[in-house]
């Protein structure tokens, strides 16, 4: 298994996983499975970017870049009321 973790800013970080097996066959099987996700959106760990490729059950790349700053409670509340149009589900 690769994990690198590096802070690269001041409110930004990074990690990095790799080769790795994410369940076994007989839990069931991902053929090919890839994501990319960038979330602007202000809440725990926002704004984001991830990436993430599976391939027989096996993780060959995640990529994640992050806030890495927890938004508060009531500063949560907050951005849910003020922005109406972003309905979280």
């Amino acid at each position: 298994m690769l994990v690198i973790s590096k802070r690269i800013y001041k409110n930004f970080a990074f990690d990095i996983c790799g080769m790795y097996k994410i369940r076994n066959f007989s839990d069931g099987i991902s053929l090919f499975n890839f994501k990319a996700n960038i979330d602007l959106y202000k809440s725990n760990h926002n704004p984001k970017f991830e990436i993430q490729l599976i391939i027989f059950n096996v993780n060959i790349l995640e990529l994640n870049l992050y806030n890495i700053n927890h938004i508060d409670g009531d500063k949560d509340e907050e951005d849910i009321n003020s922005n109406p149009g972003n309905p979280i589900i």
